[in-house]
C-alpha cells in the first residue's frame, strides 16, 4: 500500500468518525437551519469571527503562529493569512480547528 492511499484511508477514518460523532449529538442539541439562507448566514458569521477567534485562542493558550501552524498541520503562513484575513480556512482546516479547541477545553487548557 503506497503511501498516499494510506494517507487516504486514515483522512477517511478520521472524517467518518468525526461525522458519525456530530450525528449522535441529540437533535434538540443541534442548531436549527430551517432554511439554506439561515444555514448560509450562520457560515458566513463563522468565517466573519475566524480570525480574530484563532488569534484569541492562540493568544490565551500562549502559543506562537508557528506552534498553532505546527498544532494543526498546517503552515505558519497560512495561519497568518487566516488571522489578518488574507484567507479564509477550508472546511477541512475548520474542522481541524474545532478539534484542536475542543481537546484543549477537555484537558482545561481552553476556557473559550
Amino acid at each position: 500500500m503506497s503511501v498516499i492511499h494510506l494517507a487516504k484511508r486514515i483522512a477517511d477514518v478520521i472524517f467518518s468518525a468525526s461525522f458519525a460523532a456530530q450525528s449522535l449529538r441529540p437533535a434538540n442539541d443541534r442548531p436549527k437551519m430551517n432554511h439554506p439562507k439561515e444555514k448560509q448566514n450562520a457560515m458566513n458569521r463563522d468565517l466573519e469571527n475566524f480570525p480574530e477567534r484563532v488569534k484569541g485562542i492562540r493568544r490565551q493558550l500562549g502559543l506562537s503562529q508557528e506552534e498553532l501552524a505546527h498544532a494543526l498541520g498546517v503552515s505558519f503562513a497560512t495561519v497568518n493569512r487566516w488571522e489578518n484575513c488574507k484567507t479564509s480556512p477550508s472546511k477541512l482546516a475548520r474542522r481541524q480547528f474545532e478539534q484542536f479547541c475542543a481537546d484543549k477545553k477537555k484537558h482545561g487548557e481552553l476556557n473559550e
